[in-house]
């Protein structure tokens, strides 16, 4: 059995420690959400767990759909840290369970959530000998990423174009590109362009992602194109996601019938919504983000492998 090291242990458990300080002092209330559900997400990228049972029961991948419901029922600040269960390839940076830290805040823009991940960060470093000290942070959007490293935009033409010159796809498959989903056009130049080249020894904050990779996110009313959502990354790991949160029903509703088409496209099952989380619009303003804390640790102590401060696989 290959367990991680005691010091990192210990370490690790001041963290969390810390992490809940934090929120504690600044009045949010942590709550337990079920592991176990009925439902489970639509997000098309995204593959849940099924439980072998009498009925059907999901694994969660993020403890989202109960704090909501929770949100709109005690209409307070509420954090969650959580085991989380993804299907996927496991990696040096990532694995199937994994420890998640999600916060909602009340009245609340994408902005201010980031102001908040900064304090944590700084707050983290400065009561944690062993942590990195972090002396700036960057915050850009996604557009001027864009302009910076392409010289030109993230519509959906801009993208082909991007393809094509760069030789990103098999020749077979350029004539159909065209045909391609938005969002598989986006990430083929991004995760090939440009997120190889972010400088990231600093917290890096990307907002403003193109409407069609929304989430749960509202749209940017004065720049309709934009949503309102953000990514940070740090030391080449992709950290933090977070949102302006989709306040709306009907609104929600028509995000959720976007992912079932996907996964449909794909030939993914299509699970159930939580109909609590539904009876919960409209939602309280409210901006939201989810942090993988292992991949934060990793940041703060230089660790490219998850496998030395993770628990989860030790105990087959």
């Amino acid at each position: 059995m290959n367990l991680p090291e005691l010091k990192e242990v210990q370490v690790f458990s001041r963290f969390l420690f810390y992490v809940r300080t934090f929120f504690h002092q600044k009045g949010y209330i942590e709550v337990e959400t079920p592991l176990l559900n009925p439902f489970a997400t639509p997000e098309p990228y995204i593959d849940s767990f099924q439980i072998v049972s009498d009925k059907n029961y999901y694994l969660i991948t993020s403890p989202e759909f109960n704090l909501k419901t929770l949100l709109k029922t005690y209409q307070t600040n509420l954090f969650q840290i959580a085991h989380v269960f993804r299907k996927g390839d496991e990696s040096k940076h990532h694995k199937q369970e994994f420890l998640m830290l999600e916060w909602y805040h009340l009245n609340y823009n994408e902005f201010q959530i980031i102001e908040e991940i900064k304090e944590l960060l700084q707050y983290l470093s400065l009561n944690i000998n062993e942590f990195e000290k972090i002396k700036q942070f960057h915050i850009v959007s996604m557009k001027q990423l864009f302009n910076d490293y392409l010289n030109t935009n993230y519509d959906k033409e801009s993208l082909i174009q991007i393809i094509k010159e760069n030789r990103l796809v098999e020749n077979k498959k350029i004539l159909t590109l065209d045909k391609e989903d938005y969002d598989d056009l986006f990430f083929i130049v991004f995760l090939t362009l440009i997120e190889p080249k972010l400088e990231t020894d600093s917290p890096l904050f990307i907002y403003g992602y193109p409407k069609e990779l929304r989430a749960y996110s509202k749209i940017n009313e004065n720049l309709p194109e934009e949503s309102r959502r953000f990514e940070m990354y740090w030391k080449n790991l992709e950290i933090a996601n977070g949102y302006c949160e989709i306040i709306d029903q009907k609104e929600q509703i028509n995000q959720f019938k976007k992912e079932y088409e996907k996964r449909k496209k794909l030939n993914k099952p299509i699970f159930p919504i939580s109909q609590s989380f539904l009876n919960s619009f409209p939602l309280p303003d409210c901006a939201g983000v989810s942090i993988g804390l292992e991949r934060l640790y990793m940041a703060f102590r230089n660790i490219n492998d998850i496998t030395k401060i993770s628990f989860s696989g030790k105990f087959y």
